[in-house]
């Protein structure tokens, strides 16, 4: 009878112990489900021509290699979905953009990277203390950061988004830079609900050459380390556009909430 106890209890702590080590491996792979959630968005605009007068399209003739560099990284940290538009006209980059916004689900990641002519037009509805509006230069059309503004400020979700510009007047090309010019309009705009980090390649108002900052982009990525995040990847971009072609990229916080976000390595889901 008691070697019948003893052998009870043992066997008891042994299922104890087992219904622990289900619970915790159950636990990990919930955990493994939530993490898959997260999805990587992608949407790649390579404006290589457009038929406005004062652009060169000699300038832009790089534009799918800048792409492809982006397209590499993207893959690297295992984007789900990555639209590349080639040269599209100005109404197809605003549709694509309101539907990858409309995709999202609030733990995906969308990046969108343009590369190609940025300008300046005399603003209209008076919302820029400078006077001028920043654009997009599509096929057919310039693209005011106005337009850009209305989209991400047309839903509720908390996504995070990553703007990669690369073109001259990039220092506000969604409207949403928090600097000397801006920070009357923010006031007096609504705030996107949406955790957007901007990166571009010059200051309002500056040219950038056509084939430097996406490649010091690619090469810096390329050697960054797991722990550094959106700050230290700017400061040695920064470095290398000053150093090479002195010419001071902008990264913007202002529209980011999520510190968790900030301190990841950039690009990564």
């Amino acid at each position: 009878m008691r070697y019948l106890i003893k052998y009870s209890i043992i066997f008891i702590l042994l299922s104890i112990i087992s219904n622990c080590k289900n619970k915790e491996r159950g636990s990990n792979n919930f955990n493994e489900q939530i993490q898959k959630t997260s999805m990587g968005n992608a949407l790649l605009i390579g404006m290589k021509k457009t038929e406005l007068d004062g652009y060169s399209n000699v300038a832009t003739r790089y534009s799918s290699y800048n792409v492809s560099r982006i397209k590499k990284i993207l893959k690297k940290e295992n984007f789900s979905t990555i639209k590349v538009l080639e040269s599209p006209k100005g109404n197809l980059i605003l549709k694509e953009l309101k539907a990858q916004v409309d995709n999202l689900k609030n733990d995906d990641f969308l990046v969108v990277y343009y590369f190609g002519h940025g300008g300046q037009k005399q603003d209209i509805n008076g919302d820029e203390d400078d006077g001028e509006d920043e654009t997009l230069v599509a096929l057919d059309r310039e693209i005011l950061d106005d337009e850009i503004y209305e989209i991400l400020v047309g839903t509720n979700k908390t996504s995070r988004v990553f703007f990669v510009i690369d073109a001259c007047n990039s220092g506000s090309s969604i409207k949403l830079l928090n600097d000397k010019y801006h920070k009357g309009i923010l006031e007096k705009k609504i705030t996107p609900t949406l955790d957007i980090i901007y990166l571009g390649a010059t200051s309002d108002g500056t040219k950038v050459p056509a084939n430097a900052f996406t490649k010091i982009i690619y090469k810096e990525w390329s050697k960054l380390k797991s722990n550094e995040g959106y700050i230290d990847f700017f400061k040695k971009v920064e470095a290398k556009m000053n150093q090479n072609h002195d010419i001071f990229p902008v990264l913007d916080l202002s529209m980011s909430k999520d510190v968790k976000y900030q301190k990841k390595p950039p690009f990564k889901i």
